[in-house]
């Protein structure tokens, strides 16, 4: 679908545009295009595309790649977890968001997620905290999430070495990434007070007004975001999407922590648009929460006196619905809907007025 997408010309310059030029120039010897607006060096990966394809090729190649890596968690997921969380991945809203609103590094968080978790739930705390640093080399949010995840390892999976070396792994890469190397390449926006801090210019005007803000009033903040319906919006479906099963092991929520504060404590609608890519750190943790939740869901279930045999149908039924009502997928409503923008089934069909724009 997203191959389909791009080759009947409804991708965008944001962000797909963006991402070819970057490999391209990154191809050329511009080193610095792995330090602008992002900080994101594993884009080196994706300017060898351009040494290895035809250019008109390379935007195809790093679509197939996006799609493989967003789908391959199912195997993963039903070899660890069984069919039911399995399902809920495949029917999981973010994921379709992510792979068909053009191209963003920001999916690599979810096969490095999946190391992450899968890889301390066997016990090899090694690839755990492997997978965990190359989170944070995605981009800067990831970066703070992955020292979330070395603190999970640290204090709540009791992993002390692991998650020792992930946290100060991943501070020392955010001070060398994300403050010095963002300040030297990006001056003009990172002295002008743009970047991030116009987001969240209602906290505070420096990063220290924000952090005391946070821990000084908490309540108000709180407030604040729950006095705005698409934030709560944005929460509901985030975990409704799911049954709220995740909150039955808050554990595992706890790396969700940075991704959501970008997101709700952001002044820009789209950080906490349900239908765009900055959901892609929640998608993993969210569903190895339901996945190791479904137990203590079940008990809880026979404990209001409902029948046993009905809780996995009615839960399967669930996520049936929500997939269809908040989608982009084939058997959604947004898919059929004129109304839907870029998810409208008619932008991965040829038309003649794209016949047109190629000839020309």
């Amino acid at each position: 679908m997203a191959i389909l997408k791009y080759h009947n010309l409804n991708s965008t310059i944001l962000d797909l545009g963006i991402f070819i030029n970057n490999f391209y120039m990154i191809s050329e010897g511009h080193w610095e295009r792995l330090f602008l607006s992002h900080i994101q060096p594993l884009s080196f990966i994706w300017s060898l595309s351009f040494k290895i394809f035809p250019d008109d090729v390379v935007p195809y190649f790093i679509l197939a790649e996006q799609a493989f890596l967003l789908t391959f968690p199912v195997v993963v997921l039903y070899r660890s977890y069984g069919i039911i969380p399995t399902v809920a991945f495949a029917l999981y809203f973010p994921l379709w968001y992510n792979a068909l609103f053009d191209f963003h590094l920001d999916h690599l968080a979810i096969p490095f997620l999946l190391g992450f978790f899968i890889m301390e739930r066997k016990g090899k705390i090694g690839l755990a905290v492997f997978f965990g640093f190359l989170l944070a080399l995605v981009k800067e949010i990831f970066t703070m999430q992955a020292i979330f995840c070395g603190i999970y390892l640290f204090i709540i999976r009791k992993h002390r070495l692991g998650g020792s070396i992930l946290t100060l792994a991943s501070l020392v890469y955010f001070f060398i990434g994300c403050v010095y190397l963002k300040t030297y390449f990006n001056p003009d926006v990172m002295n002008n007070n743009q970047v991030p801090i116009g987001t969240y210019s209602w906290l505070g005007n420096s990063f220290q007004d924000i952090i005391l803000a946070i821990l000084t009033k908490p309540f108000w903040i709180l407030k604040e975001i729950f006095s705005n319906e698409e934030r709560v919006k944005y929460i509901f479906y985030l975990f409704g999407a799911l049954g709220f099963i995740p909150f039955l092991r808050p554990g595992i929520l706890w790396v969700t922590i940075p991704i959501l504060a970008h997101s709700l404590l952001s002044l820009d609608p789209k950080h906490y648009g349900f239908t765009h890519h900055y959901s892609a750190g929640l998608l993993i943790p969210n569903i190895i929460a339901f996945a190791e939740g479904i137990p203590r869901a079940k008990r809880l279930w026979e404990h209001i006196k409902l029948k046993k045999q009905w809780f996995e149908p009615i839960l399967c039924a669930g996520l049936i619905v929500c997939h269809i009502l908040l989608s982009p997928s084939p058997i959604s409503l947004k898919f059929y809907n004129p109304g839907a923008g870029s998810h409208y089934f008619a932008v991965y069909i040829p038309s003649e007025r794209n016949q047109i724009i190629k000839t020309a």
